[in-house]
């Protein structure tokens, strides 16, 4: 790719030049705050008309691998013929919808509202193409341009702020970068793992249970990704709590769910978001991760799921039947082995389960069991089905 330092080039050079282009496209996670907007019905094609992604909530996971060549070029060159026909033509725009969102209340009680904007992706990387253009001046290093200097200083007063409304908002786009990705890149593998096989893809239909933890100084930071059925819950036993971290995919009949192999679940947007979950807890006993194997012979109803006596009653089973849940254990995953051999009539699934449980020492340590005919895995890789 070009690049226009210290070179004497037009405007419109400038906004058409590759280099700013790709600028654009490696900072995409800075200005899309809102992907539940993305559209998700039309495929996104190349100038020689191949798809090059599905929907643009795929292209904007795509372009996370700010390393794939191939596809950059593609999106590139989509936005340099965009940006030519708006810069061409006095008719010609870039079609934008504005959304309300409520943010709050004035003084008087009225309702507040933050508008939410957006685009076709293409046209959001164009955009920016020309904001950057217009509003730094680059040369040996990047400086504010003129115009950028006359701006009012609250002209952009939709902005983030530091209220716990949008502090919650920064950090679930952040999980829906990471955890979203993670589920979406597992999605293409098992669909390159089938074309390479040459299987259906439903011969690999799994759900999904996938969470990530970490202990900061203000307390366990804990989020989730969830497909299909089974459970996830943040197990409190001091506090008597049992938070669920999501909601079962169940179907019209018994024993029907949703799998991470079915397209559909990434082309809502908006339901996709609605699968991620996180939390900030100042202590817990127990992460659990299971399989319906497991959840329904021990709680058989989503209210029981709910229920931290249930919980209860699950810890008071595993200590019960010879699971020593303490850090020093090494024969812990071989009682929790044995355990998913449990006796119950009419349940006959496969059983998996993860926990992350804290020690005597209080440094969690995890402990994951499952039926011999099916490997180990970590809390946070996918739980088949």
């Amino acid at each position: 790719m070009e690049t226009f330092d210290k070179m004497n080039i037009s405007l419109r050079e400038r906004i058409l030049s590759e280099c700013n282009i790709y600028g654009a496209i490696y900072c995409l996670e800075s200005y899309v705050f809102e992907k539940g907007l993305l559209d998700t019905s039309e495929k996104v094609r190349s100038l020689d008309d191949r798809v090059i992604a599905n929907n643009d909530l795929e292209l904007y996971y795509a372009l996370g691998d700010k390393f794939n060549h191939e596809l950059i070029q593609d999106v590139i060159h989509l936005c340099v013929k965009r940006l030519t026909e708006v810069l061409s033509s006095n008719d010609e725009l870039f079609e934008i919808s504005v959304y309300f969102k409520l943010k709050g209340y004035d003084e008087e009680g009225g309702l507040k509202f933050r508008p939410l904007h957006t685009a076709h992706l293409i046209d959001l990387i164009c955009m920016v193409s020309m904001l950057t253009c217009l509003m730094y001046d680059d040369k040996d290093k990047r400086y504010l341009s003129d115009l950028s200097k006359l701006i009012p200083h609250n002209f952009y007063g939709n902005l983030q702020d530091s209220s716990e409304e949008e502090a919650r908002k920064t950090v679930g786009n952040y999980i829906y970068d990471i955890v979203g990705t993670a589920a979406f890149k597992a999605h293409k593998a098992i669909q390159a793992e089938a074309a390479l096989k040459k299987q259906p893809i439903k011969y690999y239909a799994t759900t999904l249970l996938l969470t990530i933890c970490k202990k900061f100084s203000f307390g366990w930071f804990v989020a989730s990704f969830w497909v299909g059925d089974g459970a996830i819950c943040l197990y409190d036993r001091n506090a008597h709590t049992a938070k669920i971290l999501g909601v079962p995919d169940e179907g019209e009949y018994a024993g029907q769910t949703r799998f991470l192999t079915m397209p559909e679940i990434f082309k809502d947007a908006t339901a996709l978001y609605q699968r991620l979950r996180f939390c900030v807890v100042d202590d817990f006993t127990a992460l659990f991760l299971m399989s319906d194997g497991v959840s329904d012979p021990k709680f058989e109803t989503d209210a029981n799921l709910n229920n931290p006596d249930k919980w209860d009653a699950l810890w008071d089973d595993l200590k019960e039947n010879g699971v020593d849940l303490t850090d020093d254990n090494e024969a812990s995953k071989d009682q929790l082995l044995d355990w998913l051999d449990f006796w119950a009539p009419g349940n006959h699934d496969d059983r998996t389960i993860a926990i992350l449980y804290e020690g005597e020492d209080n440094n969690l340590t995890e402990k994951n069991a499952e039926e011999d005919q099916t490997s180990e895995k970590e809390p946070e890789e996918q739980q088949n089905e």
